[in-house]
């Protein structure tokens, strides 16, 4: 962010510099904001203050001194932290799930994500009628600041979700018109699992159906499923 203020911000100025900042974000207050020092309108100059977030975690924003015109200062303002916040990491879940056909009404971090590799993380996921799933997350690559690091979301297909996953695939790949699907449980984590589901299409007519866990999407780390249909269904 680049802004232009008076020469010589003194460090009061910074702090509330941040803190319209952070509410321009439609984020909470912080907790504290602290800066050691003014900025000077030496190109280059950089001052780095402390913050801690409404929710506890410890980061900085950076200030660095650009152009001078006048009596006029631009300055770039840079937040630099190493973790994803619990709202970052409960927004991208709900959009992924989105994306997988699954809407969550509500989904719910401990907490937020930061590294070394290989850490984890279990967020909770909840249905708009109410089902719950838990949704893993692992640290794969960490940098200098969060916009360096990466992490996979591994979800699982509950109950609710195969059953409205096998009704589109019903009425999109089988060309059956699905009013209702209803399985004994949900998918199983590990490839090759099974699960029986039946299915009512054409109106009435009850047609039964083996699900099988496939591969994982290697993007979106979403679980996979195939199905076949049983072969007297299939006949009809």
């Amino acid at each position: 962010m680049d802004r232009w203020f008076p020469p010589q911000l003194k460090p009061p100025q910074l702090e509330q510099r941040i803190r319209t900042h952070i509410a321009e974000q439609k984020l909470p207050p912080p907790k504290s904001v602290s800066c050691p020092r003014k900025l000077t309108s030496t190109p280059g100059d950089t001052v780095q203050c402390a913050v801690v977030s409404a929710a506890g975690d410890r980061y900085h924003y950076r200030f660095t001194s650009e152009h001078r015109q006048g009596r006029l200062l631009q300055y770039e303002l840079r937040e630099v932290r190493s973790f994803v916040t619990a709202r970052e990491l409960e927004d991208t879940i709900a959009q992924t799930l989105a994306k997988g056909g699954s809407a969550a009404a509500k989904v719910v971090c401990p907490g937020s994500l930061t590294g070394p590799v290989g850490r984890r993380m279990d967020c909770v996921a909840t249905s708009p009628s109410g089902e719950t799933e838990s949704v893993g997350l692992r640290v794969v690559e960490v940098g200098e600041d969060v916009s360096q690091m990466r992490y996979q979301i591994t979800t699982r297909i509950t109950r609710e979700r195969l059953q409205a996953g096998l009704k589109a695939a019903l009425n999109e790949r089988a060309k059956l018109s699905a009013q209702s699907v209803r399985c004994d449980g949900p998918l199983g984590e590990q490839v090759g699992d099974l699960v029986r589901c039946v299915a009512v299409v054409d109106s009435a007519r009850r047609v039964g159906l083996t699900v099988k866990t496939a591969q994982r999407d290697p993007e979106t780390h979403m679980q996979n499923f195939e199905f076949q249909l049983d072969p007297d269904s299939a006949r009809h």
